[in-house]
């Protein structure tokens, strides 16, 4: 009798404690990437998708982070122009239109007047090759492809089976402001010589349209009634501004206006032609920035395309001299608003207006106005408060937040048993060293040790009832 009461009190607690480990609800949202072959030539291209899978419905993703690193020896490097995007730089990532922002050699501040969009740093201050930011203005709520991002074969590329040629890595899925554990999905490749053709100009093949001693051959260079005479290929090398616009200086918030610029497109036989400027795009296309010192004209060509740039001013947008400050207001909320006991508020998204009594309005730079608190947010925290000084008049405003309490050491003990230190920093400028997240596994160690344990104890019990 005795022995059968353990026997249960031992499962007992073993269902409870299985029971207790399904609390931790994971996020459900995932990636896919799928290139559009696994084989492909030496300088072609190979587009990979990469897609959100998985969503659960009534979830909604509210961004996707993560880094791309690719096999130097074969693929060229990575750029923004490889983001398959209109001709006005956006993307459509379900029912969301989103702008295509580089922020190679920049800081993700610079786009903080946008809502929405797709950040690509090509030089990210970590180990990785590039970093994807993908945040969404009302979020996903059904699965499907994210990005199409065209890798180039070098024309020298190693040959053969390269595992992991491509691979996107620590990528964060944030679904319901809860934020997954980093996923990695990898894509191999096999590399081949590119295939010649038959030959199209051996003069001894008499198959040959282009045979020079083919008296019947329509484009004979030697055949004298030929008005085809072929020549070299003429491909397009360059373009460039040879008459800047009418207009180069400008107001933050203002649009780029090409009036009076011509920009002629270069040849590689030294002739030069006048580009329509219907056929060019330029980028940035919407409301310039203060941080924007250039923009970059971009024109194709039968599968060729050339970029230059044209250097602007712009200024901030100023109110008129008699005009005061009357308040200010968050036009674009932070990207994060949920944190953790003992985090910091985090400004980056964050859009501050300053509102005067004559109308106008401008944004004011984050480093001209202040956070409290700015130090470590508590549970009681339920907003910031922002605060701007100009000409002696002080405004204030409020941002509601959320600080959730931070989990016992117990869940800690079971939820974060993967201690390797990420060292990667992110494009946003965020801190170094936070935990990469547990895979999920762990979650069942604690109780298997325990049944163990309890296992062994019922079983000497055994023995023992069985000797008497």
């Amino acid at each position: 009798m005795r022995k059968s009461k353990l026997i249960f009190i031992q499962v007992l607690i073993s269902i409870i404690l299985l029971c207790c480990t399904s609390v931790y609800a994971a996020v459900s949202a995932t990636i896919g990437v799928s290139p559009t072959s696994a084989t492909v030539e030496r300088g072609k291209t190979v587009t990979v998708t990469l897609s959100l899978k998985n969503l659960s419905s009534g979830k909604k993703v509210q961004s996707v982070t993560g880094y791309i690193n690719y096999n130097k020896n074969v693929i060229e490097t990575l750029k923004v122009d490889d983001i398959q995007k209109d001709s006005n730089g956006y993307v459509t990532i379900g029912s969301e239109r989103l702008k295509v922002e580089n922020l190679t050699n920049a800081n993700i501040d610079s786009i903080e007047d946008t809502t929405a969009y797709v950040a690509f740093n090509g030089n990210p201050s970590s180990n990785n090759d590039s970093k994807i930011v993908i945040d969404f203005n009302n979020g996903l709520t059904s699965n499907t492809d994210l990005l199409k991002i065209n890798f180039r074969i070098k024309s020298n590329a190693t040959l053969g089976t390269i595992n992991d040629a491509i691979t996107y890595s620590m990528f964060i899925v944030t679904e319901n402001s809860e934020e997954s554990e980093g996923i990695t999905e990898r894509v191999s490749l096999t590399v081949k010589e590119a295939e010649t053709p038959d030959n199209p100009d051996n003069p001894s093949n008499p198959d040959n349209p282009q045979n020079p001693d083919n008296p019947d051959n329509p484009d004979n260079p030697d055949n004298p009634d030929n008005p085809d005479n072929p020549d070299t290929e003429v491909t397009l090398t360059g373009i460039e501004v040879t008459t800047k616009p009418t207009k180069t200086t400008y107001t933050e918030g203002e649009k780029f206006d090409a009036a009076g610029m011509v920009v002629k497109a270069k040849y590689s036989d030294g002739s030069t032609k006048t580009i329509n400027k219907n056929n060019y795009s330029v980028s940035p296309s919407g409301a310039l920035k203060t941080t924007d010192t250039s923009v970059t004209i971009s024109y194709s060509e039968n599968g060729t395309t050339k970029m230059t740039s044209q250097t602007i001013t712009v200024k901030a947008e100023e109110p008129a001299k008699d005009a005061t400050l009357s308040s200010i207001e968050v036009t674009t909320k932070p990207t994060k608003t949920t944190y953790t006991e003992g985090e910091k508020f985090d400004a980056a998204g964050m859009v501050v207006k300053a509102k005067y009594s004559d109308g106008s309005t401008k944004t004011i730079n984050k480093s001209n106005y202040s956070v409290s608190p700015s130090g470590a947010l508590k549970t009681t925290d339920k907003t910031v408060t922002i605060t701007f000084t100009e000409n002696g008049t002080t405004k204030t405003v409020t941002q509601a937040i959320t600080v959730n309490a931070k989990p016992s050491t117990t869940n800690n003990a079971v939820n974060n048993t993967n201690t390797k230190t990420n060292t990667n920093t992110n494009t946003d400028g965020s801190a170094t060293g936070k935990k990469i997240p547990a895979t999920g596994a762990q979650m069942f160690i604690l109780p298997l040790i325990v049944l163990a344990v309890l296992t062994y104890i019922s079983y000497n019990k055994y023995i023992k009832y069985k000797d008497i």
